[in-house]
């Protein structure tokens, strides 16, 4: 299954969310069946932020590369489909502003439940999720996760 993704999340970080709100993303997965309803999930997107320094007032921007690799259990094989799932992330960041540049990677888990509806070779995906990754610079720490939702179509080969 290739699907084409959008998805929202709600930063479970309290600093990120009051400097840049909700974080949309646009994305991709890749999801293959390894044996019976298990399947496995690579997953990648791409989020663009703007947003408004807490104490200067000044723009700032942020960029947000997501990737997840998760093991899926589909409850049903058939053409609705519920399913759980669990694994890990990596989120590659960079962020701008007058205070200066920085860049780096944060890691940790991702957890989901969602629903796969197929229509002959297309599909329809929808999934609630909770991640957390945890970014380090200096003495800030920041979790790049949060509660989201994202829908996908795709095709189902």
């Amino acid at each position: 299954m290739f699907f084409g993704r959008y998805g929202m999340t709600l930063p479970s970080d309290s600093v990120l969310k009051d400097v840049y709100g909700n974080i949309s993303e646009f994305g991709a997965e890749l999801r293959f069946r390894l044996a019976g309803n298990l399947y496995l999930s690579a997953a990648g997107g791409y989020s663009s932020l703007k947003g408004t320094l807490t104490v200067t007032e000044e723009e700032t921007e942020m960029s947000i590369i997501p990737v997840e690799a998760l093991l899926l259990y589909h409850f049903i094989d058939g053409p609705i489909s519920p399913y759980v799932g669990a694994g890990g992330t990596a989120r590659f960041y960079k962020e701008s502003n007058v205070i200066g540049e920085v860049s780096g990677n944060a890691f940790g888990f991702v957890g989901c439940a969602g629903v796969t509806v197929r229509l002959g070779m297309f599909g329809i995906d929808a999934r609630a999720r909770y991640s957390s990754a945890k970014a380090k610079n200096e003495d800030i720490t920041t979790d790049l996760g949060g509660f989201g939702f994202s829908a996908g179509v795709g095709v189902i080969f």
